[in-house]
């Protein structure tokens, strides 16, 4: 039910029309586009980003492997032991196939888009904290160079947040959210009801595991809502700093300041 929604979100966008514009770190990430088209300036930066790479080569393996394995043993045991043993491979073997295959490619879509929201989570969150330490700077420094232009440049940051969080990721969150939770207790109750040793630590794996991904993509997201709630702090300081100025000259950048202030700084919500 989780893939089969969320590739009908894609379908739905693509008859409305709407772009997966969320793919432009990836293009960054594969070089067909430089950093610096997408906000990103600083070295470690692009390091980090590149370091996702490493994922893209154990997703794979881990789906094809353990996975797979799991998810064929599992039925094909419950069919041995409930059943004669002939009944067991007629039976058992086709399922057990069946749902190897489906675990399979279940698995790859819902890692890799768990693996695509933790990278955009991390692309939009390098640009806050660049932006925030801009701000920081500019405090520090009581220095009003190019402050209109920052804070034009937040501001339209936190609107590319905005069309990533409404167009898909909102949706697919929510979705997450929903299914996740019900699966790991549905899992949990299973594991208190099974006798035999080898099920028991199936079912184990694969709920530490599920649990695991649940909270990665939690934290992941709550981690780019608190950097992006820091700028409300940093960005009324400045506006206080600026204030308490007494120069005459300084009064006209104050006001253009408060009224950038006015633009529609958003959050990253979860749903």
């Amino acid at each position: 039910m989780i893939v089969l929604i969320t590739h009908i979100l894609y379908y739905y966008n693509y008859c409305r029309g709407i772009e997966p514009t969320f793919v432009r770190v990836f293009r960054v990430m594969s070089g067909s586009v430089s950093p610096s088209s997408v906000g990103l300036y600083g070295q470690s930066d692009i390091k980090r980003l590149i370091k996702y790479r490493l994922f893209f080569k154990i997703i794979p393996k881990h789906n094809q492997y353990f996975v797979t394995f799991l998810s064929f043993t599992f039925p094909f045991i419950c069919f041995i032991l409930n059943e004669q043993a002939i009944i067991g491979i007629i039976f058992g073997l086709p399922w057990s196939f069946i749902n190897s295959l489906m675990c399979y490619y279940c698995g790859n879509c819902l890692a890799y888009k768990t693996l695509y929201l933790n990278i955009i989570c991390t692309y939009l969150k390098l640009k806050i904290v660049y932006f925030n330490q801009q701000l920081i700077s500019m405090k520090e420094h009581k220095s009003s160079l190019q402050t209109t232009q920052t804070l034009h440049s937040l501001d339209a940051l936190h609107r590319e947040i905005n069309e990533y969080n409404i167009t898909y990721w909102s949706k697919f969150l929510l979705i997450i959210c929903l299914f996740f939770s019900i699966v790991v207790i549905l899992a949990i109750f299973t594991i208190l009801s099974l006798e035999l040793i080898i099920l028991k630590i199936m079912f184990i794996y694969a709920t530490v595991f599920m649990a695991l991904v649940f909270n990665l993509i939690v934290s992941k997201v709550c981690s780019l809502n608190y950097e992006a709630n820091k700028s409300y702090k940093i960005f009324h300081s400045l506006i206080a700093e600026f204030s308490r100025m007494e120069r005459p000259r300084r009064l006209p950048l104050v006001l253009t300041i408060e009224k950038v202030n006015k633009f529609a700084f958003v959050k990253f919500y979860l749903i």
